[in-house]
């Protein structure tokens, strides 16, 4: 992966975090309120939810800055299952008209925000070579064993 690709994917996450950390203080804000007028959902869980997503973004991110390699493997398939945990949310908890005709163009803009990033991460993945037998691991990686060179079986 190119440091511009690993940039672009830290900035992304990194907003993701701000914007889920922006939203789970606006829910600890207005709860009593909430919970007055009968949201038609759960505060508290949005709010875990909110925390959970920021701290998982987090996460990705300092594996991104440590482990690109590994990292890069996970970055798609959390984002995809952010975006379908967000469209099954406004599922689950719609009550207007208005917010069930949101469900499927949330979902389409989702998808179209996904591509970007799936290319990404599929067209700049490193291309890993395998020469001999057994499973074919990155120059760079730390799992070589001792007494083997890089691509070599073990004898």
């Amino acid at each position: 992966m190119t440091r511009h690709s690993q940039l672009l994917l830290i900035l992304v996450l990194a907003m993701l975090v701000l914007v889920n950390v922006a939203a789970a203080l606006q829910v600890a804000q207005s709860i009593p309120t909430q919970l007055a007028l009968g949201a038609s959902y759960p505060p508290g869980a949005r709010l875990a939810v909110n925390l959970l997503w920021a701290a998982l973004f987090a996460d990705l991110i300092m594996l991104l800055l440590c482990r690109p390699q590994t990292a890069i493997h996970l970055v798609l398939p959390l984002l995809m299952l952010y975006g379908m945990a967000g469209v099954g949310w406004l599922s689950l908890f719609a009550r207007s008209d208005f917010d069930r005709g949101r469900i499927a163009f949330q979902a389409v803009f989702t998808a179209i925000l996904l591509v970007p990033i799936a290319w990404l991460c599929r067209n700049r993945l490193p291309r890993v070579v395998a020469t001999g037998s057994g499973p074919a691991l990155p120059p760079e990686s730390p799992y070589q064993p001792p007494n083997a060179s890089p691509g070599q079986p073990e004898a």
